[in-house]
């Protein structure tokens, strides 16, 4: 894979390692959730910037491989579920 050029403001050189980490312990189905979103990116289409609005709860545990901190605050995830 490429290098990539600029990394996006939510992700520094640091939050990699802790990635890499993350997935290595989950081995291949810790991708399953992300190849699944693309796989049915013509329907999410429909549902492009919206926010939830109803009342909800995402439960999460503090050691999940996409949901790791730093970088929850810098992606803005609270714009999504305020």
């Amino acid at each position: 894979m490429p290098d990539s050029p600029v990394l996006p403001a939510w992700l520094t050189e640091d939050d990699i390692p802790a990635y890499v980490e993350d997935f290595a312990l989950h081995g291949e189905p810790a991708f399953i959730g992300a190849f699944n979103w693309y796989r049915n990116i013509e329907l999410l289409a429909a549902f492009g910037g919206r926010g939830i609005d109803v009342p909800a709860l995402y439960p999460v545990g503090w050691g999940t491989a996409t949901w790791s901190p730093p970088c929850v605050a810098r992606a803005g995830a609270t714009r999504w579920a305020p």
